[in-house]
């Protein structure tokens, strides 16, 4: 399809429709009357060759092919609205919204200190978080495309050049084990035998395979007894709490809960290999006076 025949104002339809899965909707989001929206689509379908939305009841369905378009479109459409921002950089005036994609263990270390800076130098600036879909991989086409703006984490280095990525470290997470106040079966410290011995809750991300811990473990010749396979961070504490499960979880997450739910701490007596959590972004938005203002606040949240 040659872009010069379509009128990109019906992109901006699309997206509020994808968006709001409502004609209504759409056309109060974009300003329209619900006859001008139906007619955009109308218009859109006969481009694309596709329906787009079906009705199902009180709700508009995208088709696959729908599926597909939206975050190209989306990313289009942000990289049109940043060409066309004014030069220059007000925080105490912005309404931007920036794209993060993380762990929850990240969440519970940046976000705090992230959003009451933001409520006191830029109370207009949003931030939108998703979750890192590999955990040691970065979301590079996200990036690329302007889906996200920002990723934090674990990601393997150096990035491969030909991704455009640029990187900051921002800390090096610790591991220690935890157990609930009087677990029957731990007196002091806590031996490499006995860890192997008591029944575990851990986290696995979806196609990680094995954890770093049952890795180092394999490599020893051991294994531990995973009875308990948990997709987030911020549950396992919870479940330790409440039986006589142990966990090894980073130590920012262990801090945060341990004294609520009445943990105890022990060193890991295996050694955890050394992971360095890291915020990356695209080399397309180095130079946005709003993207280095947003990844320099991040930067300082962790000193």
């Amino acid at each position: 399809m040659n872009i010069k025949t379509i009128d990109l104002n019906l992109l901006v339809v699309f997206h509020s429709l994808m968006t709001e899965r409502s004609v209504t909707k759409a056309a109060s989001s974009v300003g329209l009357s619900q006859p001008a929206v139906s007619n955009a689509l109308a218009r859109l379908r006969s481009h694309l060759g596709d329906k787009l939305f079906v009705r199902s009841r009180r709700t508009m369905v995208p088709t696959p092919r729908a599926l597909e378009l939206a975050p190209e479109i989306a990313a289009a459409l942000n990289h049109l609205r940043a060409a066309l921002q004014p030069s220059g950089f007000s925080p105490e005036s912005s309404k931007a919204t920036f794209r993060l994609a993380t762990t929850d263990e990240v969440e519970t270390s940046l976000f705090p200190a992230l959003m009451r800076t933001l409520q006191v130098s830029a109370p207009g600036v949003s931030v939108s978080c998703s979750r890192i879909q590999g955990l040691y991989s970065v979301p590079r086409r996200d990036l690329e495309s302007g889906v996200l703006d920002f990723a934090l984490g674990s990601f393997s280095q150096p990035l491969p050049v030909e991704a455009g990525l640029s990187f900051r470290e921002l800390y090096e997470p610790k591991f220690v084990c935890i157990a609930r106040a009087g677990h029957p079966a731990i007196k002091g410290s806590l031996s490499v035998s006995k860890f192997c011995e008591l029944k575990h809750v851990a986290t696995f991300y979806p196609g990680a395979g094995p954890g770093l811990v049952d890795r180092v473990l394999a490599e020893r010749g051991l294994r531990r007894d995973v009875t308990l396979s948990l997709p987030h961070w911020l549950s396992v504490p919870f479940v330790v709490a409440q039986s006589d499960l142990i966990a090894t979880v980073p130590e920012s997450v262990a801090k945060r809960m341990g004294d609520y739910l009445r943990l105890q701490r022990f060193k890991c007596p295996i050694s955890v290999p050394r992971l360095r959590v890291s915020l990356v972004w695209h080399l397309r938005t180095q130079q946005s006076d709003t993207h280095r203002w947003f990844r320099e606040l991040v930067i300082d949240c962790w000193k």
